[in-house]
């Protein structure tokens, strides 16, 4: 007879659906004791879950990569950045705390006709100097961080007779307080104002 109340029991917990609600057995769970061993795969959809259940809480660290991110879910929006852009700029660090800030294309530097004698530099220029005549001075302008001025040794004449770069007032040409000389065959690149502490320094673009 006992084995034939538990099996009758057992049959009525199988069918749970002939149990009334109110008599169906409750099974308490102790804290911690579900974890992703006891879910079978896929059991977990999001008609079983809460709206909202899911925040950053449950999220493990790193857990969220590439792999598990749709594309574009990462726009605009979700970037730090201090300023609101327009179309044809880019995105540079704005600072150590890792913002962005929307800057313009630099339009690079602008050709000049060649220069055969002594003339004054202007930031932004591009200069083809001719030295074959005899060398010749460049005088700086007062530099600001950033500014550069290209240089060319247009007929390969700097080893022979030099090109001179002129300080403007105490400001620094390849960190030393004095003018500079170029005086090496095929020079071509561009010096560029760094800051006050080494002044104009080759740049390479």
């Amino acid at each position: 007879m006992a084995f034939s109340r538990a099996r009758r029991l057992a049959n009525l917990m199988g069918t749970g659906a002939d149990i009334p609600e109110a008599r169906r057995p409750t099974i308490a769970l102790a804290a911690n004791t579900v974890d992703t061993a006891q879910y079978v795969d896929d059991s977990i959809e999001l008609v079983h879950m809460k709206a909202n259940s899911v925040d950053s809480d449950q999220y493990v660290d790193g857990s969220i990569d590439l792999a598990h991110m749709s594309s574009e879910s990462i726009d605009e929006d979700n970037l730090q950045i201090s300023n609101a852009g327009t179309n044809g700029q880019y995105l540079q660090k704005s600072s150590n705390t890792g913002g962005l800030t929307w800057a313009d294309v630099s339009a690079g530097l602008t050709l000049v006709a060649v220069q055969t004698s002594a003339f004054t530099a202007a930031a932004g220029n591009q200069y083809l100097c001719n030295t074959t005549g005899g060398a010749f001075n460049v005088t700086l302008p007062s530099g600001s961080a950033g500014d550069t001025i290209g240089i060319i040794d247009y007929n390969g004449t700097f080893d022979t007779n030099n090109l001179t770069l002129v300080q403007s007032g105490s400001e620094k040409i390849f960190r030393v307080d004095a003018n500079g000389t170029i005086d090496t065959k095929n020079w071509s690149t561009s010096i560029k104002y760094m800051d006050a502490t080494v002044g104009w320094l080759p740049a390479g673009d």
